[in-house]
Protein backbone atom coordinates (compact mmCIF):
# COMPACT_ATOMS: atom_id res chain seq x y z
CA UNK A 1 0.00 0.00 0.00
CA UNK A 2 0.94 3.48 -0.78
CA UNK A 3 0.86 6.18 1.30
CA UNK A 4 0.44 9.84 -0.11
CA UNK A 5 1.61 12.18 1.32
CA UNK A 6 -0.65 15.55 1.41
CA UNK A 7 0.96 19.23 1.47
CA UNK A 8 -0.48 22.44 2.42
CA UNK A 9 -0.19 25.75 1.48
CA UNK A 10 -1.02 29.19 2.27
CA UNK A 11 -2.49 30.41 -0.29
CA UNK A 12 -2.49 33.85 0.71
CA UNK A 13 1.16 33.79 -0.06
CA UNK A 14 0.58 32.86 -3.41
CA UNK A 15 -1.71 35.89 -3.95
CA UNK A 16 0.57 38.05 -2.65
CA UNK A 17 3.31 36.30 -4.66
CA UNK A 18 3.64 39.67 -7.06
CA UNK A 19 2.89 37.05 -10.03
CA UNK A 20 -0.07 38.31 -11.99
CA UNK A 21 -2.07 34.77 -12.63
CA UNK A 22 -5.16 34.76 -11.12
CA UNK A 23 -7.81 33.54 -13.62
CA UNK A 24 -4.94 32.72 -16.04
CA UNK A 25 -5.43 29.93 -18.38
CA UNK A 26 -3.13 27.51 -17.12
CA UNK A 27 -0.28 27.79 -20.14
CA UNK A 28 0.15 30.84 -19.08
CA UNK A 29 0.95 30.26 -15.69
CA UNK A 30 2.84 27.47 -16.17
CA UNK A 31 5.01 30.52 -18.77
CA UNK A 32 4.84 33.02 -15.79
CA UNK A 33 5.98 30.12 -12.82
CA UNK A 34 9.02 29.31 -15.35
CA UNK A 35 9.74 32.87 -15.96
CA UNK A 36 10.16 33.70 -12.12
CA UNK A 37 11.76 30.34 -11.86
CA UNK A 38 14.67 31.55 -13.92
CA UNK A 39 15.08 34.99 -12.05
CA UNK A 40 15.10 33.11 -8.80
CA UNK A 41 18.28 30.53 -10.55
CA UNK A 42 19.98 34.25 -12.28
CA UNK A 43 19.85 35.79 -8.66
CA UNK A 44 21.35 31.76 -7.30
CA UNK A 45 24.28 32.41 -10.24
CA UNK A 46 24.72 36.23 -9.15
CA UNK A 47 25.35 35.12 -5.09
CA UNK A 48 27.27 31.84 -6.61
CA UNK A 49 29.29 34.23 -8.56
CA UNK A 50 30.25 36.97 -5.83
CA UNK A 51 31.39 34.02 -3.62
CA UNK A 52 33.72 33.13 -6.11
CA UNK A 53 35.03 36.79 -6.01
CA UNK A 54 35.03 36.70 -2.35
CA UNK A 55 37.62 33.67 -2.64
CA UNK A 56 40.39 35.55 -3.90
CA UNK A 57 41.71 36.47 -7.55
CA UNK A 58 40.29 39.48 -9.52
CA UNK A 59 37.20 42.13 -8.98
CA UNK A 60 37.54 41.53 -5.02
CA UNK A 61 37.71 45.56 -4.59
CA UNK A 62 34.96 45.83 -7.47
CA UNK A 63 32.48 43.69 -5.49
CA UNK A 64 32.02 44.99 -2.25
CA UNK A 65 29.25 47.32 -3.24
CA UNK A 66 27.65 43.93 -4.91
CA UNK A 67 27.85 41.88 -2.12
CA UNK A 68 26.25 44.04 0.36
CA UNK A 69 23.54 44.50 -1.97
CA UNK A 70 23.12 40.84 -2.69
CA UNK A 71 22.98 39.93 1.37
CA UNK A 72 20.94 42.16 2.40
CA UNK A 73 18.24 40.70 -0.50
CA UNK A 74 18.82 37.31 0.36
CA UNK A 75 16.14 36.63 2.80
CA UNK A 76 13.90 38.23 -0.28
CA UNK A 77 15.65 36.23 -2.55
CA UNK A 78 14.75 33.36 0.19
CA UNK A 79 10.91 34.30 0.60
CA UNK A 80 10.94 34.88 -3.36
CA UNK A 81 12.52 30.76 -4.12
CA UNK A 82 10.09 29.55 -1.31
CA UNK A 83 6.67 30.99 -3.19
CA UNK A 84 7.74 30.17 -6.62
CA UNK A 85 8.60 26.01 -5.15
CA UNK A 86 5.28 26.11 -3.82
CA UNK A 87 3.42 27.39 -7.48
CA UNK A 88 5.86 24.78 -9.03
CA UNK A 89 4.71 21.96 -6.91
CA UNK A 90 1.16 22.86 -7.29
CA UNK A 91 1.56 23.71 -10.88
CA UNK A 92 2.84 19.76 -11.32
CA UNK A 93 0.10 18.57 -9.60
CA UNK A 94 -2.54 20.50 -11.38
CA UNK A 95 -0.56 19.81 -15.18
CA UNK A 96 -0.65 15.79 -13.83
CA UNK A 97 -4.38 15.93 -13.01
CA UNK A 98 -4.41 17.98 -16.40
CA UNK A 99 -2.85 15.31 -18.70
CA UNK A 100 -3.85 12.11 -17.43
CA UNK A 101 -8.09 13.68 -18.31
CA UNK A 102 -6.71 15.07 -21.72
CA UNK A 103 -7.72 18.50 -20.14
CA UNK A 104 -5.06 20.09 -22.42
CA UNK A 105 -6.69 19.04 -25.51
CA UNK A 106 -10.01 20.61 -24.16
CA UNK A 107 -8.39 23.35 -24.07
CA UNK A 108 -6.77 23.90 -27.41
CA UNK A 109 -9.70 23.05 -29.32
CA UNK A 110 -11.82 25.67 -27.23
CA UNK A 111 -9.07 28.19 -28.08
CA UNK A 112 -9.14 27.44 -31.70
CA UNK A 113 -12.82 27.77 -32.16
CA UNK A 114 -12.81 31.20 -29.68
CA UNK A 115 -10.66 32.71 -31.67
CA UNK A 116 -12.36 31.92 -35.19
Amino acid sequence: EVEEKVKNYDLGLMINSGLRIKGKPFPEVADAVHVELEACRAAEQEIKRLKDVMGGGEGVENANDQIASTVSSLPELMERKKRVDMHINIATALSDCIRARNLDKFFEVEEKIMTK
